[in-house]
């Protein structure tokens, strides 16, 4: 494949993206010139990409593979992983099924599946008030936004937490979020509504409900955590506790729960604009409305 089969408005769209833009516009393309679908291996594309890409777009096989394996995981992204197979695809998209398989895909879910959701989404509710004191005790007004729908999806993070400081120039405005799941069992996937958070946060948190362990961090969790810098905090339970939490979807006694900081969230910079239309998007459009945010207005 030679530099140009994409033509150099394509490279030169390369060249102004993100890393993992890179990696997944390139994928795409790569993977639909392809005459036959039946998959490319992370390492073949990462090869055309290195050979055909102008030097320029620099970016290592590792970091390059993961990337390819994290949009995979992604509703988001047209590339899907071929199943049983370490080999990537082009998703096959709704309008393409025949219609024997969108009959298998519309059947409707058993009474025992909704249960499962619902008491997932049940235990999820749950773990945000003490997510929101968290906050509160870090010096943040915090509130649970979860049902915010306005900033679009993956753009509404569970709990927000507003701290407002004066400036000799006015006011700096500080913003962290918290991504919760009960469980870490799909991180892979969850983690990245996290990361898209930095868009308009200062500080971003991914936390999940575990027993309490000594045990360290899982080392591929810790790497995904420092890549993107997301923080991850852990809800640690005692054992009954966590039987409960699991079967009644509610924290009973939160003093039996402890919330650690298994990494910190590191500081980023977003663009002003991002964070000022985020929060208008919530109702907060000057300092009186950002004053009264949280649990606890008073303070």
């Amino acid at each position: 494949m030679e530099n140009n089969s994409f033509g150099s408005d394509f490279w030169d769209d390369l060249a102004g993206a993100r890393k993992v833009d890179q990696v997944e516009k390139f994928a795409i393309a790569l993977l639909k010139s392809v005459s036959n679908n039946k998959g490319m291996s992370g390492k073949d594309i990462f090869k055309q990409f290195q050979n055909t890409s102008p030097s320029s777009l620099h970016i290592l096989e590792r970091t390059f593979r993961q990337y390819l394996s994290n949009l995979s995981g992604s509703s988001e992204s047209e590339i899907e992983k071929v199943q049983g197979k370490k080999l990537y695809q082009i998703r096959e998209k709704d309008s393409d099924l025949n219609a024997e398989t969108e009959v298998h895909q519309t059947e409707p879910e058993t009474a025992e599946t909704q249960e499962t959701k619902r008491k997932y989404v049940q235990r999820e509710k749950a773990m945000y008030e003490m997510l929101v004191n968290w906050a509160e005790t870090h010096g943040y007004q915090s509130s649970d936004i979860s049902q915010n729908t306005k900033n679009g999806k993956w753009g509404n993070p569970d709990v927000l937490g507003v701290s407002l400081k004066k400036t000799i120039s006015g006011h700096h405005i500080d913003l962290l979020s918290i991504e919760a799941k009960p469980d870490n069992s799909q991180w892979r996937q969850f983690f990245f509504e996290a990361v898209s958070h930095r868009r308009f946060c200062d500080r971003v948190y991914f936390c999940y409900a575990a027993e309490k362990s000594t045990k360290p961090l899982d080392a591929d969790f810790r790497y995904y955590s420092e890549l993107f810098k997301v923080g991850i905090l852990v809800m640690q339970f005692e054992k009954d506790a966590l039987k409960a939490f699991h079967e009644t979807g509610t924290i009973e006694n939160p003093e039996e729960v402890d919330i650690t900081e298994a990494l910190p969230a590191p500081k980023n910079h977003p663009p002003e604009e991002l964070k000022y239309q985020f929060l208008s998007n919530l109702g907060l459009n000057d300092v009186p409305e950002i004053c009264r945010f949280g649990s606890d207005s008073s303070k």
